[in-house]
């Protein structure tokens, strides 16, 4: 183990932390970039042929042609597994980089070097990585028991593994660190302004759901099987309408609070990162405020997307792209060499 750092409090980063928060911000990109193409090119199509497909249940419901649906049954079923899987790709991504950014910063600034650093971190980007994609290919797998996802969390759990007992040692012997020079300090606290506002929101969240809008889900729900049953098509109609309405809007609610915490972090997380950037402030300044900028505004466009129209949901995706950008110029700028950023 080695904790020794320089005068300037800066220690610069080890090939194993590098790779950390190299290969975790690449995660994060690519979650984000995977978000931005869900949206723009399956979420809305799903929802459309979704939305047909129950239609043509309500319709056919009344005729009771048994076949036709249960083939509507299965179009849904497949249609909302793939929406799924997409989804879950965009959402796995972000968090595994975020954690593999996460470790790469606490191993420097607990001046933690291991034997099996490396391979432990390789172990985690890969299993993140294997895990993530593993989604794609659980419609083709053969047993039940394996499959490349679960292999993916098996190396991820080995990677922190194989790290939690050096940075424990290393967490007990540290002292008080020196106060390092934080350039982005600014985001520091911008992002943790944010992921208290999100958190905040999501117990709002949860307890309007719990006493509210769960309650009248159900209500809903049972008025739609009574008028499928005594053959009210039309009141069917409507009131299926109102619980899909319903339940997007619930969705891309909590969809808000959850992107909320989640740049807040990455907020959190460059701006620990400062010192190890070789830019300028010509450079730095622009790409940290193209983060917070982006970070603010998609939440806050995401809540209003269910509410006001795709407009909205559009500046979301705008917003995302200027935090993929601001991200790109900082992994440009990531450097292992011990410089401190002007």
């Amino acid at each position: 183990m080695n904790n020794s750092r320089s005068g300037s409090g800066v220690r610069p980063l080890q090939p194993s932390e590098r790779f950390l928060i190299v290969g975790g911000f690449v995660l994060v990109v690519g979650g984000l970039v995977a978000g931005e193409l869900f949206a723009l090119l399956w979420s809305h199509a799903i929802n459309a042929e979704l939305k047909a497909a129950w239609t043509d249940v309500l319709a056919l419901s009344g005729q009771a042609a048994t076949q036709e649906i249960a083939a509507r049954f299965e179009e849904i079923r497949h249609l909302a597994t793939e929406r799924a899987r997409a989804m879950s790709i965009h959402s796995h991504f972000g968090p595994y980089g975020l954690l593999a950014v996460g470790l790469g910063v606490v191993k420097n600034r607990l001046g933690h070097v291991g034997r099996l650093d490396m391979p432990a971190a390789v172990l985690m980007i890969g299993g993140g990585l294997a895990q993530t994609l593993g989604f794609l290919t659980l419609g083709y797998q053969s047993a039940a028991w394996f499959s490349l996802s679960n292999a993916g969390v098996a190396l991820l759990l080995t990677g922190i593994g194989l790290y939690v007992p050096g940075l424990l040692s290393a967490a007990s012997q540290a002292r008080a660190l020196p106060q390092l020079k934080m350039p982005g300090g600014w985001l520091l606290r911008t992002g943790a302004a944010l992921v208290f506002a999100g958190l905040l929101f999501g117990l709002f969240l949860a307890w309007r759901h719990v006493f509210f809008e769960e309650p009248g889900l159900h209500v809903t729900l049972l008025k739609l099987i009574e008028a499928i049953r005594v053959g009210e098509m039309d009141a069917a109609n409507k009131f299926y309408a109102s619980y899909k309405s319903a339940q997007i809007r619930m969705a891309i609610t909590a969809a808000a609070h959850s992107h909320a915490v989640a740049f807040g972090f990455i907020m959190i997380l460059t701006a620990l990162l400062a010192e190890h950037l070789r830019l300028t402030k010509a450079w730095r300044n622009p790409a940290f405020a193209l983060i917070a900028v982006g970070g603010l505004l998609l939440p806050v466009f995401v809540y209003l997307a269910p509410r006001f129209g795709y407009f909205y949901a559009l500046c979301a995706d705008s917003a995302g792209g200027l935090v993929i950008i601001g991200l790109l110029v900082v992994l440009a700028g990531l450097r292992s060499r011990q410089e401190v950023a002007p």
